[in-house]
């Protein structure tokens, strides 16, 4: 496993988030990253009507794990499935229904920079997109604590952000190992702000 670092990137209002993306796939490309492909992560989102009460869903999928879901409660527990699982939940249906409207993805390029792998994405909502993402891997590591300073240093060096881990896997920063379902926790809480939330000054690249 890897330790992962994902962040919103801000979009100049003069340009659109494909523009801007392009403009940072040449910056990293220029600075020495190779290119390794593309990437995507893929959230969908299924509301239970029993009852009285609605009962949130998140079935989420990584392209790094091509084979496995990851379902998400609203507790913040975390299954871990065969990704075969997205047929049992329309198996559910009325029960479980697939909000469409829903549907959010971030989706781009991959780079290769010494240790570290890049991936510089668009988020969509639909057909819509909703803004950028930048997830930052440092592929020797398991354990936060041991490269969190390393892995702060590249990101503050690169894109001119300061990341940072949200607290449910602050855990991570005492030495536990960081895990797959971790990095799925990152892209779900920045899917939720980009559904839930009108647009925010995110942090940008600098250099």
């Amino acid at each position: 496993m890897v330790v992962s670092c994902v962040f919103q990137l801000s979009n100049p209002p003069d340009k659109t988030e494909h523009q801007t993306v392009t403009s940072l796939e040449q910056r990293i490309t220029n600075l020495g990253a190779k290119k390794k492909g593309d990437f995507c992560v893929e959230c969908s989102y299924y509301s239970c009507n029993l009852g009285t009460s609605s009962k949130v869903i998140h079935v989420l999928s990584n392209s790094e794990q091509p084979v496995t879901c990851f379902i998400v409660a609203e507790s913040g527990n975390v299954l871990i499935a065969d990704n075969m699982f997205f047929m049992v939940m329309s198996k559910l249906a009325p029960t479980y229904e697939e909000k469409k409207s829903q549907k959010i993805e971030c989706r781009g390029s991959r780079f290769s920079f010494g240790d570290f792998l890049i991936k510089v994405g668009c988020v969509f909502q639909v057909s819509t997109v909703k803004g950028i993402l930048v997830e930052v891997e440092y592929q020797p590591a398991v354990v936060l604590k041991d490269c969190w300073g390393l892995l702060k240093e590249f990101v503050e060096e690169f894109f001119g952000a300061n990341p940072d881990f949200d607290a449910r896997i602050a855990h991570c920063k005492d030495g536990a190992l960081f895990h797959a379902t971790d990095i799925i926790q990152q892209y779900l809480d920045k899917f939720n702000l980009y559904r839930n939330m009108a647009p925010i000054a995110f942090k940008s690249f600098n250099k």
